[in-house]
């Protein structure tokens, strides 16, 4: 197969099971062009633990033609997909996610969503000047293990006046990948271009953790 296809989690836990946004990465090892629809929702097919196919959502239909995307010989593609399968968070379990596209599979993906949300608490709170702490407490029944450590760009935001994203540094706990139940996991951030006064929020979203927007007073 001159395709080769390749799916990534962020992190392994979802809201719901259309919930997870996973990056996809195309390789084209073939001597001609590979071309055809941008790869969507529809494009992964979800099985839950017992093994059976997810339906998908119902979609509206669309005006415009589909989008395409064409991989030159030895080129790649990158992008993020997300799921399309039918649930609830009341499906709470295991599941297994697989792309496919012109004629290729990539490898399966597994995530799990989880049942008590309000057992995942995380809380930002500023220690000094310029630096916040992240607090990660897990309430549930089993460790957090996500496959890669926090990402500022992607985990963490924060604005000045509302208006101006924030430089971040992570200073400690930029290795998290593990939160273990009744232990709370702390990240200090470090913010360059905060200041005295000035009006600062900040949110954390990496599931199964949620901070929600808040304000920060240095």
């Amino acid at each position: 197969m001159s395709l080769e296809l390749s799916l990534h989690a962020h992190t392994p836990y979802a809201l719901q099971p259309s919930s997870i946004q996973l990056r996809l990465r195309i390789e084209n090892h073939g001597s001609t062009p590979a071309r055809g629809e941008k790869p969507d929702g529809m494009s992964l097919l979800t099985t839950d633990e017992r093994g059976q196919w997810l339906p998908f959502l119902p979609r509206a239909p669309w005006p415009f033609p589909p989008e395409e995307i064409e991989i030159p010989p030895g080129g790649v593609h990158e992008m993020v997909v997300s799921s399309s399968a039918c649930g609830s968070m009341r499906d709470v379990g295991l599941y297994r996610a697989q792309c496919r596209w012109g004629g290729a599979e990539s490898n399966v993906v597994e995530y799990r969503v989880l049942g008590d949300r309000k057992s995942y608490v995380a809380t930002l709170r500023p220690v000094s000047a310029g630096t916040v702490e992240l607090t990660l407490d897990n309430r549930g029944p089993a460790p957090i293990d996500w496959v890669e450590p926090c990402d500022p760009e992607q985990d963490l935001s924060f604005w000045l006046d509302g208006k101006t994203r924030m430089k971040t540094v992570l200073t400690a706990g930029a290795d998290l990948t593990r939160i273990v139940p009744g232990v709370p996991a702390v990240i200090r951030i470090e913010l360059p271009e905060a200041e005295s006064g000035r009006n600062i929020s900040g949110r954390f979203q990496r599931e199964p953790f949620a901070s929600g927007d808040g304000k920060l007073v240095f």
